[in-house]
């Protein structure tokens, strides 16, 4: 197989991506090759599968259309914004009454008549610009072009037209939540689950989906050098260990009800992975005995083939990963699978050789720390291993007190007050000097006296706040 890629680099374009949002400024990072290691070799199915190449685009951009719950959560939101930030309670109950289709439209279907909290009444016709209505509720000019522009976007919105991508890219991983589209979730690269995207990228299940603007950009926690694809919409496909079964996690920023259709009907097909049956997320909790009327509850069950299986079964987490598994714990997603036809499932494969018993998804795999390249991280808001003193020359590094960013020992700064060890660029921009002695430290110890009137160390404070003079020492 012949690959389209410089794994040099990738590796580079890792380490500066990681470095930069990470704050891992002047580390060696040990731990990236053995990084891109991991994700080669377990992500070698799907580069294979790709043609050597690491994203496959379908050639013609593609629409995804909001689906009615996320267009009602989405006017929900703005009213609500609408009442509590911007003061304006009249105009967000009124945005509250009207129906989706009608915002949607910008077109009233019917006659809408309120009653303000001054007593005023406001009639709003039949067939009537929504956005323009907002007129009849806010007065302040600067506000009503503010409100009207941001329920225009939020119109426009409702379609989002892009190119659909299914990758195994390294920075896809790392940006699945870094975009300039206005959304984030908790992977993004300061989020409480940034190294699960490293757990996402090191495993064997997880692919990228995303719909990408035509123009590539500087993201949000990526270096200014590296333009990326920004992700007008994304969803991570986990597929199994025998490439049989494969779930779709939570779409973001918004559900788009033919979504996965089109992934499977166009992108399965283009890159040959067979034919999949209709995604579905029935879940079987209980069973009621036709006879004696008896109901049992149980965990959720998967009907796929012909038996059934509990979906923590099925699902796994890797050992020591960090991501958040939609599929397992969130309260609001109810996983969508597919499987491939002519296979039968969940059944033991006997002295077949096989390595697993049944055919499971395992999501997310454990990931070296990137500074060290030893000790696996130690949790999802944070990209190391929680030692300090990691790698072979750590022990001349120390994290900066304030920014904590990674400082060589000899770069830090001691502040002679605080006792706190800072970089370069908090000692000039966090400290202030003793216009007195001369010596600095932070805004909280250096402070004005207005007697004198000069900021002051607590030493000059106190000698500046009596009548004694200070001690002269001659030499």
């Amino acid at each position: 197989m012949e690959y389209h890629f410089n794994i040099k680099e990738l590796q580079q374009q890792v380490e500066d991506v990681i470095r930069y949002s990470q704050n891992f400024q002047n580390l060696e990072l040990k731990g990236i090759p053995t990084i891109l290691k991991d994700w080669f070799d377990r992500k070698k199915f799907f580069i294979d599968l790709l043609g050597g190449n690491l994203i496959y685009q379908m050639p013609n951009p593609v629409s995804f259309e909001l689906s009615d719950k996320a267009k009602q959560d989405k006017l929900n939101y703005f009213a609500g914004e609408v009442s509590d930030h911007y003061n304006n309670s009249d105009l967000g109950d009124f945005l509250f009454s009207i129906s989706v289709k009608d915002f949607y439209n910008n077109l009233t279907s019917q006659e809408y008549s309120m009653e303000t909290q001054q007593g005023e009444l406001i009639v709003i016709p039949e067939k009537f610009k929504v956005v323009k209505a907002f007129k009849f509720f806010e007065n302040n000019i600067d506000k009503l072009k503010l409100l009207q522009n941001e329920a225009s976007r939020i119109i426009q919105e409702n379609v989002v037209s892009g190119y659909l991508c299914f990758s195994v890219h390294p920075l896809d991983y790392l940006s699945i939540s870094e975009n300039v589209c206005n959304w984030r979730s908790c992977h993004a690269l300061d989020g409480d689950y940034r190294s699960g995207n490293l757990n996402y990228m090191v495993d064997s299940s997880t692919v990228v989906c995303y719909l990408r603007a035509e123009k590539q950009a500087i993201l949000p926690h990526f270096p200014e050098h590296i333009l990326w694809n920004s992700k007008k919409w994304r969803v991570l496909l986990f597929f199994s260990n025998d490439k049989t079964l494969v779930f779709a996690g939570r779409q973001y920023p918004f559900m788009a009800e033919e979504s996965l259709n089109i992934i499977k009907d166009n992108l399965f097909s283009a890159l040959r992975l067979g034919d999949w049956t209709p995604w579905n997320n029935t879940l079987i909790t209980n069973y009621t005995d036709s006879l004696s009327g008896v109901k049992y509850n149980f965990k959720s069950m998967m009907p796929i083939g012909e038996t059934l299986k509990s979906c923590d079964e099925i699902i796994k987490d890797g050992k020591n990963t960090h991501h958040f598994n939609d599929l397992l714990r969130s309260s609001c997603y109810s996983p969508m699978w597919s499987y491939k036809r002519k296979n039968t499932y969940y059944l033991d494969y006997g002295n077949t050789g096989a390595t697993n018993k049944f055919t499971e998804v395992v999501i997310g795999q454990a990931c070296v720390c990137p500074i060290c390249g030893k000790n696996e991280i130690i949790s999802g808001d944070t990209m190391t291993c929680g030692d300090y003193h990691c790698g072979e020359s750590s022990s001349e590094y120390w994290e900066c007190e304030i920014c904590g960013s990674s400082v060589l020992e000899d770069d830090l700064y001691v502040l002679p007050i605080s006792g706190l060890r800072i970089c370069e660029s908090c000692y000039k921009n966090e400290t202030i000097e003793c216009q007195e002695c001369g010596i600095r430290d932070t805004l909280d110890k250096i402070k004005y006296h207005e007697n004198s009137p000069r900021c002051l160390c607590p030493g000059c404070w106190q000698i500046e706040s009596t009548d004694i003079p200070p001690l002269k020492i001659v030499f």
